[in-house]
Order: structure tokens, then sequence, then C-alpha cells
């Protein structure tokens, strides 16, 4: 997992937290969430695994989730599967650094 990961889930987190703020919190949460999709591209794109194909959907995938967002009451569905998925790409490395830690 890259600095780029982390930067992407920690805006997607602070994305969710915006949308349950009235008013504001809408477009604070859009803001994070396109901020999110691009370190997840950035991150994609340097990654050797994943094609420019791959990246470029993944892109547009995240920025309909960042879409959905705007509208009140759907926002933390929509961040929260971004962050589901960005979490199964690493999940088994998530795992062994867990069972390191004898914490799964």
């Amino acid at each position: 997992m890259t600095a780029a990961d982390i930067a992407a889930i920690s805006a997607d987190i602070g994305s969710i937290a915006a949308s349950f703020v009235p008013g504001y919190g809408t477009a604070a949460s859009a803001v994070l969430g396109i901020g999110s999709t691009l370190s997840n591209f950035i991150s994609d794109v340097n990654d050797s695994n994943t094609s420019l194909g791959d990246a470029l959907w993944n892109g547009a995938k995240g920025l309909g989730a960042d879409a959905i967002g705007l509208v009140p009451g759907f926002g933390a569905g929509a961040k929260g599967w971004k962050i589901a998925t960005r979490l199964a790409k690493y999940g088994t490395s998530i795992l062994a650094g867990l069972n390191t830690l004898d914490l799964a």
C-alpha cells in the first residue's frame, strides 16, 4: 500500500464524515472525494499490475461515486463503496500485516 493509497482512503473517510454536515458538508465531501479519486488514479498508474485502461476505468467509477455523493442521503453510501473497493485490492496484504501483529 503506497502513500497515495493511504491518502486516498483518508480523504474518503473525511469525505464520509463531511457528508453528514448539512449544507457545506456536501460540497466539502465532494472536494475530498475528488481528491481521493485523483490519489487512487495516481496510485493505479504507478502500479505495474494495473493497466492504463483499468486505471482510467477505476477513475471513472470513482468520479461517478463522487457525483452520486452530491445527492443528499447517498453520500456516505457512495463513499463507503469507494473505500470497500479500494481496500479489496489490498485485502490480502492487510490480513498478512494483521497476522504478523497477531491481530487477525
